[in-house]
């Protein structure tokens, strides 16, 4: 099943959404206990038993304590829900709330456009993108701002300044939703309400979570939630204060009784810049006072004193409390209909003035304090189009998915399971399916490679943290070859301390004659995590081992140490090549010669199949030595990016499955099974113990096709891989060697043209990682461009504005290079083409306006 989805086990089914649910519990509470409550959703029902809700339950705990509940109730009819905010687990009435999680507003109004606005607030109002957004059903939306801290006492404040927000910009937010034990639908569960009257007929409806997709939930701070509630206009008076009674009307009539003598007339004046109300009301901020009495509205600083009101004249009845410097008021006008609102609204709802009216007086006194400019206009260049911000490095970092679709469909139905299981990306399994079939087939079979055979061995390197996930997945694809190890071993010690057992028991002439005529056992076992190169050699050369495998996920302990310092990388890196290619190794010691007399193996075969860290990575593609010298370019090599910090660790489809009894992982396990049942008793040995292999040949046609492959990497050499030509003159022979692991894993006797072009995927799927991993490390290094962007952005960011004088960008400017006028104008046009800055021109003055995107 797609989308983590959970079937539920009645009928008829429905299937939950649980990482919907995980994905919006996380963002209220990590790990968090919750309060759950069932509802009726169908009407009907409760009213044939007499208004009886049989569905209305709570719940309180962790979610998988109660998900087998809430699944049940929502599969018969019941909606479930969450209280948004912290209980303490007895109840869900005010009393019993304890701390705040969110602030939200439910919009219970179809509004198809609805997300784009709210997922546009920080562009067209400067406020804090929702951290997520339900939709409870088809155009209807929950947003919710999730924040620490909140004191319990401003939320119903702060609650109610959102619903008033959206209100006044056109939207019908439920006006209910403030009081801090409210619940809300919970995402991942069905909403099937049913009610004859409003003809609605349980059709399900999935709630889930439409934003962020992709991206990590935002959390806030106290302070800016805070911050952003301060933007907002003021409430109307009468949901100000629980304590004060008031109903709060406005009117558009003016009430004109009283005048005042000093009214000064509305100034008018075309050349002034024309302001958006909201842009009015933030430079205004903190200056009504001012601004009111420069108007001839002359009101009190006193925001406890009732005084007579400067638009109706009437005594006692008003009030200028200025709530957070938006100029809010309360006016009874002499006839008990309370009028209240803020600055504006004391203009155009009281004094009568219309919208544009109120706004070109306001603007002329902010204008003639200097506090308004060209950039202000709502017709400005702020307010223009802007395209995405496009990317400033030079290099285009293209997408190379790893091409699992070049294993058969057992295979891939075992790497994607195993990826699952480990959550790593789908190469680590890829190459560890790949190594676990290199250390079974070696023994057996050698790969044709024109009209002769090579070794069928491959050497595999991915990049991957520490912690990722190679050890688990190696753990369960080498599963069977670890017990073949593991018998291997314990056979060994078995009969080495018999021998040692009867050697002690021996002296003089019948211990040499024992030691002379009873060969000393060896040991058999061919897998290690990790292995000096002394170590390696020593196992082929004295100890007589014809196969030896690595696999672990620390390229470390093989790629550095002292086997790879400077005095030694070279033989190192000589003798792992020679293995790679079948040739003769050497182990040359002076007591090894004395003791034994071997200094020389042949026809050995080593499987290296390794992880490291991306440190240990970054110096391994960056010497020169492993790279020319061609030990590197005979790895298949993948750098996927690490799914560490997105791994889901508290998901209960997950938790529901064991990779012990995986159909695919069985699958594979018996196979292996299978692959030693079926091979060679003699496990690849000739009656002298010298290595018996297969060599298969290719089947008609495959011969040609690798050659024209061959060619085609050939092509490429001066060209797409100029800088990688040890790597791509091996593609076509590690073509033909995972082709051939894959035949012989299957039984297959030769190697056909459709198994050359699937291991030609994994080989290209290689040297485009080696390519991408270049390209990002040029990428890494900052151009002139983007140090000039970061310079603007951090400008802007300092000074708390969006527009610079070009002139100061050029003799400022931390780039010195950049100084120069031709200079800065290049990058400034790349700087244009890129949508990050706009040069524009106002009363003869240069100016560098930037993306707010950029900025935020």
């Amino acid at each position: 099943m797609t989308n983590l989805d959970l079937p539920i086990d009645t009928k008829p089914s429905l299937q939950v959404s649980v990482s919907d649910t995980m994905k919006m519990l996380n963002a209220l509470q990590p790990q968090g206990e919750f309060t759950f409550q069932t509802f009726d959703d169908n009407t009907d029902r409760k009213k044939a038993n007499g208004g009886k809700d049989l569905f209305a339950k709570q719940f309180h705990g962790t979610f998988n304590r109660h998900a087998t509940s809430l699944f049940e109730l929502n599969q018969q009819g019941a909606g479930v829900y969450v209280t948004v905010n912290q209980t303490d687990g007895q109840g869900r009435t005010a009393k019993n709330i304890t701390g705040i999680r969110a602030v939200f507003v439910d919009f219970d109004t179809v509004n198809e456009s609805r997300l784009d606005m709210l997922t546009g607030l920080d562009n067209t109002h400067k406020l804090l993108l929702p951290s997520f957004i339900v939709e409870s059903s088809k155009g209807k939306h929950h947003a919710y701002w999730v924040a620490d801290g909140i004191p319990l006492d401003s939320f119903t404040d702060f609650q109610k300044r959102l619903i008033n927000f959206f209100e006044s910009i056109g939207d019908i937010p439920d006006k209910g939703i403030h009081d801090t034990s409210r619940v809300m639908r919970l995402a991942g569960f069905y909403h099937m309400k049913v009610d004859g009257k409003k003809g609605l007929t349980g059709e399900p409806v999935l709630t889930k979570v439409v934003y962020p997709t992709g991206a990590d939930i935002k959390r806030y701070s106290f302070e800016q939630i805070k911050t952003m509630i301060d933007r907002l206009p003021a409430l109307p008076i009468g949901q100000t204060s629980k304590k004060e009674k008031y109903t709060s009307k406005q009117t558009s009539l003016a009430i004109l009784n009283n005048v005042p003598h000093n009214r000064q007339p509305i100034p008018t004046n075309d050349s002034l810049p024309r302001l958006t109300a909201d842009k009015v009301r933030s430079l205004a901020r903190g200056r009504w006072q001012a601004i009111l009495s420069k108007l001839g509205y002359e009101v009190s600083t006193d925001s406890k004193q009732h005084t007579q009101c400067p638009i109706c004249g009437g005594n006692d009845r008003f009030r200028f409390d200025d709530e957070s410097g938006t100029g809010s008021y309360i006016c009874s006008q002499g006839n008990g209909e309370n009028i209240a609102g803020d600055g504006l609204s004391l203009l155009i709802d009281h004094a009568g003035m219309s919208l544009d009216s109120a706004l070109q007086a306001v603007t002329s006194v902010l204008d003639s304090w200097g506090l308004v400019s060209a950039f202000d206009d709502k017709n400005s260049i702020q307010l223009t189009a802007w395209g995405e911000l496009l990317p400033l490095n030079d290099n285009v970092i293209f997408n190379n998915p790893y091409p699992i679709h070049a294993f058969s469909q057992e295979l891939q139905a075992v790497i994607r399971r195993t990826s699952y299981y480990f959550q790593t990306p789908p190469s680590i399994a890829g190459h560890a399916v790949i190594g676990a079939l290199s250390t079974m087939c070696q023994p057996y079979v050698n790969a044709p490679f024109q009209h002769s055979f090579i070794p069928a061995s491959i050497f595999a390197l991915a990049e991957l943290a520490s912690g990722g996930g190679k050890t688990q997945v190696n753990k369960y694809i080498y599963k069977v070859i670890a017990e073949k190890n593991r018998e291997y071993y314990e056979a060994y010690q078995s009969k080495i301390d018999e021998y040692n057992s009867q050697l002690s028991a021996l002296k003089g002439k019948e211990k040499a004659d024992y030691i002379a005529t009873t060969p000393k056992p060896k040991n058999e076992s061919f897998t290690m995590s990790a292995g000096t190169l002394q170590f390696i050699t020593g196992k082929f050369v004295i100890e007589g081992a014809l196969n030896l495998s690595i696999n672990s996920g620390e390229a470390g302990k093989m790629l550095g140490g002292y086997a790879m310092s400077d005095k030694n990388i070279g033989e190192t890196i000589g003798t792992l090549a020679d293995l790679y290619s079948g040739e003769c190794v050497e182990y040359n010691t002076s007591g090894n010669q004395k003791e034994t007399g071997r200094t020389k193996a042949f026809d050995r075969r080593l499987t290296i199949d390794i992880t490291g860290q991306p440190i240990i990575l970054k110096d391994v593609f960056s010497n020169e030595l492993m790279m020319k010298q061609g030990f590197l370019a005979r790895f298949l090599i993948s750098c996927e990016p690490s799914l560490i910090g997105k791994r889901v660790f508290d998901d209960m489809e997950r938790e529901s499955q064991d990779e012990n009894l995986d159909p695919a992982l069985l699958w594979f396990w018996n196979r292996c099974n299978d692959f030693y049942d079926r091979v060679p008793s003699d496990n690849g040995k000739n009656a002298d113990g010298s290595p018996n292999r297969f060599n298969m040949p290719f089947a008609g046609g495959a011969m040609r096709y690798l050659n024209q492959y061959r060619q085609h990497c050939e092509n490429r050499l001066n060209t797409t891989f100029a800088d990688y030509q040890e790597s791509a003159q091996r593609m076509a022979e590690n073509a033909s060697r995972i082709a051939t692991l894959f035949a012989y894993f299957d039984g297959e006797t030769s190697v056909s043209i459709e198994r050359i072009e699937k291991a030609i995927l994994l080989v290209e799927y290689s040297m485009n990682e080696l390519l991408r991993y270049n390209q990002q490390s040029q990428a890494s290094v900052k151009n002139n461009s983007q140090k000039l962007a970061d310079y603007i952005v951090r400008q802007c960011k300092d000074k708390g504005v969006t527009r610079l004088i070009y002139s100061e960008v050029q003799s400022k400017v931390s780039v010195k290079a950049l100084r120069q006028k031709s200079e800065l104008e290049t990058h400034i046009e790349v700087l244009t083409a890129k949508n990050y800055v706009k040069v524009v021109t106002l009363d003869n003055v240069r100016y560098i306006e930037v993306n707010p995107k950029a900025i935020s």
